[in-house]
């Protein structure tokens, strides 16, 4: 039976997306802080965001995953890194016998995600991907359709409005400045990390679910074919400006 008054202590394995992951777990009593560790080869702005994090707690920042693991007799870690490096940090603490608080997403690419899966039933770890189950605006609707307050439910429709980094800061540009090229921007945003570490990568799927077949098959359609008609044109301009990609890097068509 687990000490009910464990303090639990926590590494960090890269803090350069989202800080407020680290911050929660210290904030908890039973949680301690212990290391800050990223891998020696990550370029300057990552050790640079990272060493950040641990002057803020006093903790020390080792640029070695496995010795920081080693040196530290972790319980757990949490993993904020980019998002194309969410799975490979997470399951390197897995075989290490670390229980894991992940950012998210869990990883750009399905097949990466399935591998996690497998580290942590392998090494029969606890596994927590950052969400947002317990927003207020959540909970409510929640409870909205339990109580039948809204009645039956027929459907649902979500709109989320997303526009990180999406331009300058406010009140850098001036009269008469040249348009901004908004994917050169985002390549260099994450080139020096400006982009929050948001990633490179892209592979997923939705599934629409629908009291109502039709309804189901025409949603899954109509996403589909939009999905394909961006992908599609965000490449072709692409290619117009840098040339072919290498063929890792192309994007499959999502239908």
């Amino acid at each position: 039976m687990a000490d009910p008054k464990k303090t639990f202590r926590a590494g960090v394995l890269s803090v350069v997306k989202h800080d407020y992951l680290p911050r929660a777990v210290a904030a908890h009593p039973r949680f301690e802080l212990l290391v800050v560790a990223d891998d020696a080869a990550q370029p300057d702005w990552v050790h640079e965001r990272n060493q950040l994090c641990a002057d803020e707690f006093g903790i020390p920042y080792v640029r070695d995953v496995a010795k920081a693991i080693a040196e530290h007799d972790l319980d757990l870690a949490t993993v904020s890194s980019e998002a194309e490096r969410h799975c490979d940090l997470a399951v390197r603490a897995a075989d290490a016998g670390l229980h894991v608080i992940a950012d998210k997403p869990m990883s750009t690419r399905l097949s990466e995600c399935d591998r996690l899966v497998e580290a942590v039933q392998r090494n029969n770890i606890k596994f927590l991907l950052w969400n947002r189950n317990y927003f207020p605006a959540v909970i409510q609707a929640k409870e909205a359709v339990r109580s039948g307050a809204i009645g039956e439910l027929q459907a649902v429709h979500v709109d989320f409005y997303f526009s990180k980094d999406a331009g300058p800061a406010k009140g850098s540009r001036q009269p008469g400045d040249p348009p901004i090229n908004w994917l050169e921007r985002q390549i260099e945003a994450h080139a020096d990390g400006s982009d929050g570490g948001a990633g490179t990568e892209i592979d997923f799927f939705i599934d629409f679910e629908f009291r109502s077949r039709l309804l189901q098959m025409v949603a899954t359609t109509v996403f589909n074919e939009a999905v394909r008609r961006m992908v599609g044109a965000f490449e072709i301009r692409a290619d117009a400006i840098y040339g072919q990609p290498p063929p890792e890097a192309v994007l499959s068509d999502p239908a």
